[in-house]
């Protein structure tokens, strides 16, 4: 939904049109999309000069990139010395993602030192088993790779990664001493009563 605050500018991203993601999505026929002000991919921002906006919400966004590593990265870089991120993160006991592996450090290392389109399939069979067939009973047992094979040849939007509070608070933790240029602070973290959890970091003036 779109946020209503008159003394703020909010432009709002995503690496495809309404249009096409509507064409992409036929789910979300009936739902009411915001326009994208921004064509960029989320994990990049190629768009996006250095130092330029106040604060990044990703709220439900860094599950579904390839690597969260640039993706932090980059957030960390578009920011304004003060700026602020504001991340809502799924909790995988709270979601559909409940029967699967939390992420490990070094899958998220790999993943962004070894790009591998091998190893990203395996999230689309992982989550074909683990998702589409065991969690919503959507696909027979001996549908699941068929189905992982046409999400994956669909670029289809999954969650790539999967995460409790613990994981992704030792993520966090772990970016500053790995990840070249990032320099965000931590500032609160907390629960939500739904599904998700919600870390605020803060560039340093």
């Amino acid at each position: 939904q779109p946020v209503h605050a008159p003394h703020l500018q909010v432009s709002y991203v995503d690496v495809l049109p309404v249009e096409t993601l509507r064409l992409h999505y036929p789910e979300l026929a009936q739902v009411n999309l915001v326009a994208v002000d921004i064509l960029a991919d989320g994990q990049r921002l190629e768009t996006l000069p250095d130092a330029s906006q106040d604060f990044v919400i990703a709220c439900h966004v860094i599950e579904h990139m390839v690597d969260p590593v640039e993706a932090m990265m980059n957030w960390c870089r578009v920011l304004k010395p003060g700026g602020r991120l504001f991340l809502a993160v799924p909790d995988k006991h709270k979601t559909f993602d409940k029967n699967r592996p939390i992420t490990t450090l070094e899958h998220l290392r790999l993943d962004h030192e070894q790009p591998s389109r091998e190893r990203d399939y395996e999230a689309f069979l992982e989550f074909a088993e683990e998702v589409s067939h065991k969690t919503f009973g959507s696909i027979p047992k001996e549908g699941i790779r068929a189905h992982a094979d046409l999400m994956f040849e669909h670029n289809y939007s999954i969650h790539y990664h999967v995460w409790d509070t613990p994981a992704f608070q030792g993520f966090l933790e772990f970016l500053p001493g790995y990840a070249e240029g990032y320099d965000l602070k931590q500032i609160a973290a907390a629960p939500t009563e739904g599904e998700e959890f919600l870390h605020v970091l803060e560039r340093p003036s």
